[in-house]
């Protein structure tokens, strides 16, 4: 929701920086919280640290007065959502949307491995310690590298060809975790 209304309150030409320093602002926020949460959660009683947690996830919303409105016109909830979902069903129908959404979809299920892995250090034999650094540091500084890299790979390749052989990668790369053993090492290169 919050890219969407940004997207409406920033020129048009501006809104690819915005895509990209969205997505920094929430993979470094997610690496973050992976690493603090742990420690916060091990070091405290469990009500503090979730009240700690909890007040850490508001503090950015503070800056949501200082965002302007949308100049748009101002219609009644009820006949916003009617054109919204009447938009959405006329999209579903048009074959190019659903060959988009499946491209888009692929990818994504790749990248859920990461939020798997970080549930399986012990499978690997990787202290939680470990677990915890490389889903905070290390996946904040691959994620911001690849949105750095998204906006020029982008710009270089067709759109089709770069989702599509983002989801093969990513599957064949999680396949091949069934070649490599379980140890620190194979968790470290497949959480990145």
């Amino acid at each position: 929701a919050l890219g969407g209304w940004l997207a409406s309150v920033i020129p048009i030409a501006d809104q690819p920086t915005l895509s990209a320093w969205s997505n920094i602002g929430n993979i470094g926020a997610g690496g973050v919280m992976a690493y603090v949460s742990v420690r916060l959660i091990r070091l405290l009683p469990l009500p503090v640290a979730c009240v700690l947690l909890g007040c850490m996830i508001l503090v950015p919303m503070a800056i949501f007065p200082f965002i302007p409105a949308p100049t748009s016109e101002r219609r009644l909830a009820r006949e916003s959502f009617g054109g919204l979902l009447g938009a959405i069903m006329a999209l579903f129908r048009r074959s190019d949307v659903l060959v988009v959404l499946l491209l888009f979809g692929l990818p994504s299920a790749s990248f859920t491995l990461t939020n798997i892995l970080s549930g399986l250090g012990r499978d690997f034999h990787t202290p939680e310690s470990t677990v915890s650094l490389l889903n905070g540091a290390g996946v904040t500084f691959a994620g911001v590298l690849a949105c750095l890299l998204g906006g020029w790979l982008c710009a270089r390749l067709p759109l089709r060809q770069l989702y599509l052989g983002i989801g093969i990668v990513g599957s064949l790369f999680t396949l091949s975790l069934l070649l490599l053993g379980h140890n620190p090492v194979t968790f470290g290169i497949a959480t990145l």
